[in-house]
């Protein structure tokens, strides 16, 4: 049996967190994926059924009956208190909107409001740490990784503006069972030949929690937000219109889809009903000779 690795694992590293939606599946779009160090903690507590106890004494005191049932495991509940604000990441987190308000376009803070649904839309994280002693493995220093694939939005906690540190704290968010994250969309290890690889084994679909020790490096954090999938090259009328390479996402806003372009069918003006969705959630549609807003 190979030897096990038994690293002390220490200091947080870096976070990467990204949009799925409802199903669990991933978004792709242009700003949907942040790597962050501005985390100042992440509480995962578990939370299990503990059944329903049955017990039964006779008139003699004794114990007839004492059946206990084994705790099972249900699901996270996470808690994310994070610095140095990132409104794309808060957005993301607690599924509401960013806020472009002073150059249009440009994000410089988000919005929370009563008209989200935060069923509509959640997150997957991923987390990395040292280890103590910097462990290494046949020459590669080693890093613990922490996965979970898909999780339910959580909400802004208390705001306390004061003379002192002023943190944002995500509450109630929830990991979900029958995530789609196979052995994932990133290179987070190092496979036989020291090559970037994704997880050796997929994760099955009932899985909330993962981790494992691996070679490769964390990501870089970036206060920008960065790209989940591809530019769409192709975008056909539909409803929703249909995005070609598969994958791939269409510009974050009508200026944006104006500025890029990408070739459309038809070429002709779309049908009443037809549109494509943007980054920012609004809707636009080809009228023959130019993008334009709404629905066709």
């Amino acid at each position: 049996m190979p030897q096990q690795d038994c690293p002390r694992l220490v200091r947080g590293k870096v976070g990467r967190f990204g949009k799925v939606d409802e199903c669990g599946f991933l978004v792709p779009g242009p700003e949907n994926l942040v790597v962050t160090s501005g985390i100042v903690s992440v509480v995962m507590t578990p939370v299990n059924d503990t059944g329903t106890a049955v017990t039964l004494t006779n008139a003699a005191g004794e114990q007839e009956v004492d059946e206990t049932p084994r705790p099972r495991f249900k699901r996270f509940d996470v808690v994310i208190n994070l610095i140095g604000v990132n409104p794309v990441l808060l957005a993301m987190l607690s599924n509401q909107e960013t806020y472009a308000g002073v150059v249009a376009g440009e994000v410089t803070g988000f919005t929370i409001g009563d008209d989200r649904d935060p069923d509509d839309a959640g997150f997957f994280m991923e987390l990395w740490s040292g280890t103590a002693g910097r462990i290494c493995s046949d020459g590669q220093r080693k890093y613990g990784y922490f996965g979970l694939p898909w999780l339910g939005a959580g909400a802004v906690d208390a705001i306390t503006w004061a003379n002192d540190n002023i943190n944002f704290n995500i509450t109630g968010a929830q990991t979900i069972g029958g995530n789609q994250w196979g052995v994932g969309p990133f290179d987070v290890t190092l496979d036989e030949d020291g090559d970037p690889a994704p997880l050796r084994v997929a994760l099955g679909e009932r899985k909330h929690f993962i981790y494992d020790l691996v070679s490769l490096a964390p990501p870089e954090p970036d206060c920008d937000p960065q790209a989940l999938g591809v530019p769409a090259t192709l975008i056909t009328a539909g409803s929703p219109a249909t995005l070609t390479p598969s994958f791939s996402y269409a510009a974050g806003n009508l200026t944006g889809l104006q500025a890029d372009d990408p070739t459309k069918s038809p070429t002709t003006a779309w049908t009443s009903g037809q549109y494509v969705e943007l980054g920012d959630g609004s809707t636009a549609h080809w009228n023959g000779t130019a993008w334009v807003a709404g629905v066709a």
